[in-house]
């Protein structure tokens, strides 16, 4: 994510751009990872006989 803007002399001359990066690539992670639990979770539920077994093997890591 960026945000700059130009920057100009008293003359009018163009002196380059000020501004900030921010690096959001574990932001990005971190909701990708919750759109693909949601995901599996609206799955689980759609196919309600197996709901509780679905969500009971998501809630223990596999050993």
């Amino acid at each position: 994510m960026d945000v700059g803007q130009p920057r100009f002399a008293s003359d009018g001359a163009f002196l380059g751009y000020v501004g900030s990066v921010l690096d959001i690539t574990e932001r990005r992670q971190a909701e990708l990872a919750r759109e693909e639990s949601e995901a599996l979770i609206q799955a689980c539920l759609k196919a309600r006989p197996i709901a509780s077994a679905c969500l009971i093997s998501m809630a223990v890591p596999c050993l």
